[in-house]
């Protein structure tokens, strides 16, 4: 170090966490999402058009005023002014969400103006005003009509569309099949499609259904004369916007976590691909290994597994499995998928213990549930299942087992994922921990959240949709399964919920991002030892302690060989200027995506340890130690270097016979998941 530097001191330490970033170019994400729930086009009410034909009224009404005598026009200025106070009701009153009412508005300013034009015509009769004074305004008044009636819906209610949309919604559940009410439920034949779209908007037990004024003009159409309602075709699996009708909350935290996001996330599709085209469809439907068969899509898309949607490598002509999937399928972990697991399969495992490659059994004749006096209801069973609040059952798909033999473990698979095995060999699956007690996966995923304590729940009265009369005080189970993954496609691209501001009705950060930064916030403690300033010329020797305190697994872990997670170290000298740092990410152009010069935000960067290029088979090209090279490689240990606790893929050089870094899990001879850190543990890294 320089000698004219007078002192240094340490600006910052932080472990940095890198999630999940897509493969550029590999896969352009589609997202079809299907539903049940009542799509249909309907023209929206717009405030700018209304606007425009306010003022075309208020200068109609001030026409009028300087043509007609005060005498003659009184009565057509009050139509005209009460057309201007209807328009107003929508605008001035934000009635564009209850779009029925916005429409009663119209049709009434519609009314009146035709109402102005009756009045004019009766003075053309009596001849009281000149027909070139009377002409004018009446074809004004009519061109304001033609305007209101543009932002009304065209077509006529269709009854058969209604008697669907009942159907889809459930809505005999409640109100039996001619909309009487039976014996549950309130009787709303003949209900108009004003009080329907209203009713369905403010009343909680239909929280989980939208409408469109369309909608709910068919189906007053339908509960004019009920008849006959369609038969909705079963599926194995259920839709989940179907689950939602009853199950709005649970939908709501469900629709834009990982869970959902399994079957379409494009890292995910990319790899696949990869290792089908590396293996030649040893992944696919037909591999010639039977354990290997939809190795990936068991977990992933459980849904279209079960229901055969995927075809023979060869019929796949290049493309990646989701573009086979069903719209269900595309939903990729959904509410039917859990709630169908029966128990383990432990003879489909590796290891005869029900963990890891989905060893469980459905039983998509049944639903389960963890509660043990569920409440009936008309359209499904509720069994109880005490196996679904188990870390045994998230262990059947979150332990991932490839077929491949590890040349350094001695096992007859590798270990890609680990989850649950780390947490198995934890103190959390005992009373070692901070809490006294066990801590499950689910205590912490699917829990209150930070900054509680790991198994903290609330209690609350859970209303059973559609029973509003059937009411229990229980612990609230969320299902945001927030992790360190967030969606890489927006919501504009069909996937919600990444990152929003605020909190539920028990105070839980609502957006994925928000809740990712809460865990990774409670995953681990930095102890930074050393001293504060040190004399110019001096060697400066700092030790940092990173615990993990707060994952019931290694950090990082799941697929840990992609995820990286490093300290971050920061030296300045006495007058703010960095001496050394080591963990940083810079910002660059990426003309690939759209950023053609840097643009201050650091997410889609790269940490620059190691170099690497890859062809598209993933065989390296070449591979050059980077500014910021690991400390963990080298003989001796580079203490000087960064210190990244990301897991490796590792294939054995059979020229030197030491292992060598290799960069996707095909081929790969050993997956090293020694650097990760385990719970409940501290590592001195420098």
């Amino acid at each position: 170090m320089s000698k004219e530097m007078k002192t240094k001191s340490i600006k910052s330490c932080r472990i940095v966490q890198d999630c999940e970033r897509g493969w550029r170019g590999q896969i352009t994400m589609v997202s079809v999402l299907a539903g049940l729930l009542l799509v249909l086009s309907a023209i929206p009410v717009n405030a700018g058009h209304l606007t425009d034909i306010a003022d075309s009224l208020d200068d109609l009404c001030t026409e009028t005023k300087e043509q007609i005598p005060e005498k003659y026009s009184d009565s057509a200025i009050d139509a005209l002014e009460e057309a201007i106070s209807d328009i107003e009701k929508v605008n001035g009153h934000n009635l564009e969400q209850y779009e029925c009412k916005a429409l009663n508005f119209i049709e009434s300013a519609v009314s009146k103006t035709d109402k102005y034009i009756m009045k004019l015509e009766k003075l053309l009769s009596k001849q009281k005003v000149s027909t070139s004074v009377i002409n004018p305004l009446i074809e004004q008044a009519s061109s304001i009509i033609d305007a209101l009636n543009h932002e009304l819906p065209s077509g006529v209610a269709s009854a058969e569309n209604g008697a669907r949309l009942y159907a889809e919604n459930l809505c005999m559940l409640c109100h039996d099949v001619d909309g009487s009410g039976g014996v549950v439920g309130v009787n709303i034949e003949g209900k108009g499609n004003c009080d329907i779209q209203t009713a369905i908007m403010e009343e909680e037990v239909h929280s989980g259904i939208t409408t469109t004024v369309s909608d709910a003009n068919d189906l007053a159409a339908f509960l004019e004369d009920p008849g006959p309602l369609p038969t909705i075709a079963e599926d194995l699996i259920t839709d989940p916007t179907t689950c939602r009708i009853c199950h709005p909350r649970q939908y709501a935290e469900w629709q834009g976590n990982m869970m959902a996001y399994a079957s379409v996330s494009p890292v995910f599709n990319a790899l696949e691909a990869l290792g089908n085209t590396i293996t030649d469809g040893g992944l696919a439907v037909d591999s010639p290994v039977v354990e290997k068969q939809l190795f990936c899509q068991k977990c992933h898309s459980m849904a279209s597994v079960e229901k055969n949607e995927f075809p023979n490598f060869d019929d796949m002509n290049g493309q990646p499995s989701r573009d086979f999937m069903g719209p269900i399928g595309l939903r990729g972990i959904s509410c039917d998928v859990c709630h169908s697991v029966e128990a383990a399969d432990f003879a489909a495992s590796l290891l005869g213990d029900g963990i890891a490659n989905n060893a469980l059994i459905l039983n998509t004749d049944e639903t389960f549930g963890p509660i043990n006096n569920p409440g009936p209801n008309p359209f499904h069973s509720s069994t109880p299942d005490p196996y679904l609040r188990s870390s045994e059952f998230c262990g059947t798909c979150h332990d991932v087992r490839p077929l491949n033999p590890d040349d350094v473990t001695g096992e007859p698979f590798q270990r890609l994922e680990d989850l649950f095995s780390e947490w198995q060999a934890s103190g959390w699956n005992s009373t070692n921990n901070p809490t006294g007690q066990v801590v499950s996966c689910q205590d912490c995923h699917m829990d209150a959240g930070p900054p509680f304590p790991a198994g903290t729940y609330y209690e609350a009265e859970t209303t059973v949709y559609p029973r509003p009369g059937l009411v229990s005080e229980r612990e609230v189970s969320t299902h945001y399964f927030t992790g360190v993954d967030i969606a890489l496609t927006s919501p504009a691209e069909g996937f919600p919920g990444q990152d929003v501001p605020g909190a539920d009705a028990f105070g839980n950060p609502i957006g994925q991002m928000q809740r990712r930064e809460a865990l990774l916030q409670s995953a681990a403690t930095i102890n930074l030892r050393g001293p504060t300033t040190v004399v110019g010329g001096e060697e400066l020797r700092i030790s940092v302690d990173i615990s993990n305190v707060g994952t019931g697994h290694n950090l990082p872990s799941g697929f840990s060989q992609e995820r990286q997670c490093w300290v971050e170290v920061i030296v300045m000298d006495g007058d703010g200027a960095t001496v050394y740092e080591s963990g940083y990410l810079v910002d660059k152009a990426h003309p690939e995506t759209g950023e053609m010069s840097p643009d201050g935000k650091l997410h889609d960067e790269d940490l620059e340890n190691i170099i690497v290029e890859l062809d598209p088979l993933g065989n390296v090209i070449s591979n050059e130690h980077g500014p910021d090279y690991n400390q963990r490689h080298g003989d001796p240990l580079v203490n000087t270097g960064l210190r990244n606790f990301g897991n490796e893929f590792e294939i054995l050089n059979s020229v030197t016979g030491e292992h060598e870094e290799a960069f996707i899990p095909f081929g790969a001879t050993h997956m090293n998941n020694s650097f990760s850190l385990p719970p409940l543990t501290t590592e001195e890294v420098l």
